[in-house]
């Protein structure tokens, strides 16, 4: 696949390991406040200065004054340690989401008699049987609600007359 891909002209596939992705988002909450809210509004302008990239400053219009808001949170480090901190501070892998069991299952059972049998177990790999076990449960007791709400739903006159013409009754009205 990574061959086929690099034949395109525009485009240079590379493989990357999942060990190269870290959460900065939880790193970043130590250093930085969240958007207070209601502080965002789509018809808002936004602007942050080199000189103080902490502070945004945002303005509804031309004509509205001009607010600050201040992202630096001195809380959980102090403004002197923050050098110090961001170097230390031990950055978290994220892990792979990988593909839902349902998904895996349906390339299995649906998918995988498309695809040539050579690249059928890379493309569409059978899912283990835990999973295979899980997404059956899950079918099972889906059905079992839609057939409870069927059955607890009251049936109209005409459902009615069109049920018992269907078993080869006659409906009286």
């Amino acid at each position: 696949m990574v061959q086929t891909l690099n034949e395109q002209p525009h485009v240079t596939f590379e493989a990357v390991d999942a060990s190269v992705f870290f959460d900065y988002g939880e790193l970043l909450d130590n250093f930085y406040k969240p958007f207070p809210a209601g502080a965002v509004q789509g018809n808002h302008v936004f602007w942050v200065e080199s000189t103080n990239p902490t502070v945004m400053f945002t303005k509804e219009t031309a004509e509205e004054p001009t607010i600050p808001i201040q992202f630096r949170n001195d809380k959980v480090v102090c403004r002197e340690e923050r050098q110090q901190q961001l170097k230390q501070l031990p950055l978290q892998s994220v892990p792979a989401p990988g593909m839902k069991p349902i998904k895996q299952v349906e390339l299995y059972t649906k998918w995988r008699k498309f695809v040539p049998a050579e690249f059928a177990d890379e493309i569409c790999p059978k899912p283990h049987d835990d999973i295979l076990k899980k997404v059956q449960e899950a079918r099972s007791e889906k059905n079992r609600e839609r057939n409870a709400r069927k059955k607890a739903r009251p049936m109209s006159r005409r459902e009615g007359i069109m049920s018992s013409r269907g078993r080869g009754g006659r409906a009286s009205c």
